[in-house]
C-alpha cells in the first residue's frame, strides 16, 4: 500500500498539472480532454491511484463504462499495464450494452412477470426482429423509418395500442412461431426499470462500486444518461466523466447534446480542462484552436510540450483537375513520407462519406508505385472483435519469433477460457501454460499447409477456445446468429487475402492491415492518430451537410484535422467523374470558411 502523499504516476510518466488534479480529486468531476491530451492514461493512472493507495479499498471495485467496445478493452489494458497486480479483480472496464446486460442477466427475477423476458432471449436478432414487426403490424419497417421507430418505442413507456402490446409480448416472451429477441436498447430499458423497483438491487451495486469512470462522454444518448442517473444519481459514488464537445459527431446515432451541462447540473460535478496536446505538432495545434473558435464554444486553451519548436508540423493543399490527377499527386507526396521514414500504418487517407468510391482511384495510384492500401471498413469492425483478436493472436504467438502482442493478456485469457481463477497456484499454471503452448505448436504446424483454408483454421481455434467460451464472456456474441455472423465475415475476408497466395502469416499481417495505408471515414477515424494525415475532398459535395447542419459538419472537420500528428494534406479535385451523386464540376463555396480557416497555416 503507499502512501497518497507519497504516490507519483506509474512508468516514469509525467502528468501535467490538470491531469494530475484529476487524478486525486474527490467527488464528481467533468473532465474536458481535447484531441491528444491523454484522457485514457490519465484513467489509468487514476485506477492506479485509488487501487495502490487503497483510496478505493479492498473488495470494492473501480466501474469503467464506454461508448465502444473497442474503448472499453484499451482502457482495461491500459489500466492492466499501469497496475498489473490490482487491475485484473478490481477494475471493470465495460460498455453501457454490456453492463446492461450483465444487470438484466444476472437480476432478470427482480422484474414483474409482464416485463420478465425468457431466459434463453436472442440478443439483437435484427432480421428475426423485422419478422416479428411485419407478424405484428403488417408491413415491412423500412430502412427510413427503423430509426424513428426505436426511437419512439420503449419499453419504459405506457402500451399505447393492441398491436403494440402484441408486440411487447412476443420481443419478452416469445410465441410459437418466434424467440424472445431483444435489442440492445431494449436490454437497457429492463436494467433501468430493475434498478429503479428494486432498492436493494440498487444499494448493492452502489456499494460494490464506490468509483465510476465514463469515458467518451460526449457520445452518451438520451437513454444511456438515463441509465447512469438510475445507477449513480444520489448516490456516495465518486464519478468522472471524460470527454471533449468539440468531437461530439455522434448526433445521428443520438448523442444527447447538453450531457456537459446537464452532468454539471445533476451531479454537483466540478469541472477540469487538460491543455496540454501530446499529439499534434505545434502548427497543427494552433489550426486545431481557429478551427474551435469557429465551434463557438468558448476559449480553447491548449499548450504543447516545451520540447516542441512553435512551427514544427506541415500543412499543405493539394490541388488537381480531377480525382486521377488528384490520386498521382498523393501517391507522389505519400512516397516521400515513406522514404522519410513514416510506415504505411502511420498514414491515414480520410473522407467524410463514401470511402469506396473517393478512395479508389488512390488505391490504384498506390498500387501502381507497389505500395498498399486498403479501405478500412471492411476490417475496421472485424479487427474490433474479441474472436478476430484471439484468432488471429493464437496465430501470431505460434508463428513470431518476437511478437508485440501482449502475452500476459492472452495467457489470461487463456486461464478464463479454462475457467482457472487460482493464479496463485504455481503447479496448476504451468500445467495451462504448457497445454496452451501444446495448442500453439498444433497451429504452427498447421499453417505449414499452405492449402489449409481459413474456414478450417478459423474453426479449428474456435474449437480449442470453445464456442461456450465466447458466447459466455463477450455480449456480442449472446446472440448465435450474431456469433456465427462474425466467424462467416471473417473467413471471407480472410479467404480474400489468401488468394494472394504466400505464407499464413503474411495473409493474417496483411488481415491485420501490417504495412498498409488506411481509407478510412472521419467518423471511423475517431480515437485513433496518424503521423500523416489526408483529407481527401474538401468540397462541397462531400462536406454537403454544411448547408443543413453547419455545427456538426464543423466539429467532423476538427475531429479530422487533429487525427493528424505531424503532417496533415488538404486535397481539391475540380472536377470528379466517379461519384454516383455528384459527378461533375466541384466547388467549396459552401465551405468556403474551411478554406479562410486552413489559408494562413498552409506552409
Amino acid at each position: 500500500m503507499i502512501n497518497k502523499s507519497e504516490w507519483i504516476p506509474t512508468d516514469g510518466f509525467i502528468l501535467e498539472d490538470k491531469a494530475s488534479e484529476a487524478v486525486k480529486a474527490d467527488g464528481n468531476l467533468l473532465v474536458i480532454a481535447g484531441p491528444g491530451t491523454g484522457k485514457t492514461e490519465m484513467l489509468a493512472q487514476k485506477a492506479n491511484y485509488l487501487l495502490e493507495t487503497g483510496v478505493c479499498r479492498n473488495p470494492y471495485n473501480i466501474l469503467a463504462i464506454s461508448f465502444k467496445t473497442d474503448s472499453a478493452s484499451n482502457l482495461a489494458e491500459r489500466v492492466k499495464q499501469r497496475c498489473p497486480d490490482l487491475a485484473n479483480h478490481r477494475f471493470n472496464s465495460l460498455t453501457y450494452d454490456a453492463l446492461a446486460k450483465r444487470i438484466l442477466d444476472q437480476f432478470r427475477n427482480g422484474l414483474a412477470q409482464s416485463n420478465r423476458p425468457n431466459a434463453d432471449y436472442l440478443v439483437q436478432d435484427e432480421e428475426k426482429l423485422h419478422k416479428i414487426f411485419y407478424y405484428v403490424y403488417g408491413k415491412t419497417l423500412r430502412d427510413n423509418q427503423e430509426n424513428s421507430f426505436w426511437r419512439h418505442f420503449s419499453l419504459l413507456n405506457q402500451v399505447n395500442s393492441d398491436a403494440e402490446k402484441q408486440f411487447r409480448q412476443i420481443i419478452l416472451h416469445g410465441n410459437k412461431t418466434f424467440q424472445a429477441n431483444l435489442s440492445f436498447q431494449m436490454i437497457m430499458q429492463l436494467a433501468i426499470i430493475i434498478i429503479d423497483t428494486n432498492p436493494l438491487i440498487k444499494k448493492a451495486f452502489q456499494a460494490a462500486y464506490p468509483y465510476v469512470f465514463l469515458d467518451e462522454f460526449q457520445d452518451t444518448t438520451d437513454l444511456q444518461y438515463q441509465f447512469i442517473k438510475t445507477l449513480f444519481e444520489s448516490s456516495t459514488a465518486a464519478i468522472t466523466a471524460v470527454g471533449d464537445d468539440k468531437q461530439r459527431i455522434m448526433d445521428f446515432a443520438g448523442a444527447r447534446k447538453s450531457i456537459f451541462s446537464d452532468f454539471k447540473d445533476e451531479f454537483n460535478s466540478d469541472e477540469l480542462h487538460l491543455i496540454l496536446n501530446h499529439r499534434s505538432a505545434p502548427r497543427l495545434i494552433k489550426l486545431q484552436m481557429k478551427m474551435y473558435q469557429s465551434l463557438q464554444a468558448g476559449e480553447y486553451e491548449t499548450k504543447w510540450p516545451k520540447n516542441r519548436e512553435n512551427d514544427d508540423g506541415e500543412i499543405s493543399l493539394i490541388q488537381s483537375q480531377d480525382e486521377y490527377e488528384e490520386a498521382a499527386f498523393v501517391a507522389q507526396d505519400i512516397i516521400k513520407k515513406l522514404k522519410q521514414g513514416i510506415k504505411p500504418d502511420e498514414i491515414a487517407l480520410l473522407v467524410k462519406q463514401n470511402d469506396s468510391q473517393y478512395g479508389t482511384p488512390i488505391i490504384t495510384a498506390l498500387s501502381e508505385l507497389g505500395i498498399k492500401s486498403r479501405v478500412e471498413s471492411k476490417y475496421q469492425s472485424l479487427l474490433k472483435e474479441p474472436l478476430v483478436q484471439i484468432v488471429l493472436q493464437s496465430v501470431i504467438f505460434a508463428v513470431v519469433a518476437n511478437p508485440t502482442e501482449d502475452w500476459g493478456n492472452f495467457f489470461d485469457l487463456y486461464l478464463k477460457s479454462r475457467e482457472i481463477t487460482d493464479v496463485e497456484d504455481e503447479d496448476t499454471l504451468y500445467t495451462a501454460e504448457l497445454n496452451l503452448n501444446k495448442f500453439l505448436h498444433e497451429i504452427s504446424a498447421l499453417i505449414t499447409d499452405i492449402e489449409l483454408s481459413a474456414s478450417k483454421l478459423v474453426q479449428h481455434i474456435i474449437d480449442f477456445w470453445t464456442k461456450d467460451f465466447f458466447r459466455s464472456n463477450f455480449p456480442q456474441y449472446f446472440n448465435e446468429s450474431s456469433f456465427e455472423a462474425t466467424i462467416d465475415s471473417f473467413i471471407k475476408l480472410l479467404n480474400m487475402e489468401r488468394q494472394a497466395g504466400g505464407k499464413w502469416i503474411e495473409s493474417i499481417n496483411s488481415f491485420r492491415g501490417v504495412d498498409t495505408i488506411p481509407i478510412m471515414t472521419i467518423h471511423k477515424s475517431k480515437g485513433l492518430e496518424f503521423k500523416a494525415a489526408y483529407l481527401i475532398a474538401l468540397d462541397d459535395t462531400a462536406f454537403w451537410t454544411f448547408q443543413s447542419d453547419p455545427d456538426a459538419t464543423r466539429r467532423a472537420l476538427f475531429v479530422a484535422i487533429s487525427r493528424a500528428k505531424l503532417y496533415l494534406t488538404f486535397t481539391f479535385a475540380q472536377s470528379r467523374s466517379n461519384l454516383n451523386f455528384h459527378s461533375g464540376k466541384q466547388s467549396h463555396q459552401l465551405i468556403s470558411e474551411f478554406y479562410d480557416l486552413i489559408d494562413p497555416f498552409i506552409n
